[in-house]
């Protein structure tokens, strides 16, 4: 029998207790894929579509918020406080498709330096979606959770209206990965749950990465959604 490394990665909601925070009555939910808990880091994000590049402009929704909102790009960075006010006045709430991530290898040393290279520091929801990929010559297994929370604050919660994805448009109509079983049945028990509640779900998307479309583009439809 094969010995198989693994390591599990954790959703930082976990760490951060984000699913709290919401506000009394949501009307807006907005999905996204996941966030990976980095242990020993210092620079983590505060709370969803909070990352801090390395590089780059970073994910653009809360500076986009701030601009459109309080003509001011900065109004959410690094404040946490103006956040969560914001979940109130705009009545919006967040959750993420992904809760955990699970990577399997032959290879201790493989997995370790592809976990650190690929996920710690360069995490994109490319690596996400795949079931199994080559690394230095070595096949790694990628096992999801999926974030069944969604399903059960959906059906236990009766002011949301619309479900909004920012998975962008490659995904934005999540048909993809058919041949994951679990994705499969947890994709029918959103569009279930949407359909019984009579909520919204708009899949039609321009994600808030900066390579989700033009500024433009993603102003405009996130004037009209959220």
């Amino acid at each position: 029998m094969v010995n198989l490394f693994k390591v599990d990665v954790k959703h930082l909601c976990y760490e951060k207790g984000w699913d709290d925070i919401k506000p009394k009555n949501p009307i807006t939910l907005i999905i996204g894929s996941f966030n990976p808990f980095i242990p020993n880091n210092n620079s983590l994000p505060d709370y969803y579509y909070g990352r801090i590049p390395t590089r780059g402009p970073g994910n653009r929704l809360w500076s986009t918020i701030g601009k459109l909102k309080y003509n001011n790009k900065d109004y959410f960075k690094n404040n946490f406080k103006n956040k969560v006010n914001e979940l109130e006045k705009s009545n919006i709430c967040f959750h993420d498709l992904i809760l955990k991530v699970e990577f399997t290898c032959e290879s201790k040393i493989v997995l370790d330096d592809y976990i650190s290279k690929k996920v710690y520091k360069n995490f994109g929801d490319d690596i996400l979606w795949k079931s199994r990929t080559k690394y230095e010559g070595e096949l790694i297994r990628v096992k999801r959770t999926y974030n069944n929370n969604i399903i059960n604050f959906l059906k236990k919660n009766n002011s949301v209206k619309t479900v909004i994805n920012t998975l962008g448009s490659f995904r934005g109509s999540f048909d993809f990965n058919n041949n994951d079983l679990e994705w499969v049945q947890f994709k029918k028990n959103l569009f279930e749950i949407c359909s019984n509640n009579e909520i919204n779900i708009i899949l039609k998307s321009v994600s808030p990465s900066p390579l989700g479309g033009s500024k433009e583009e993603f102003e405009d439809w996130l004037k009209k959604y959220i």
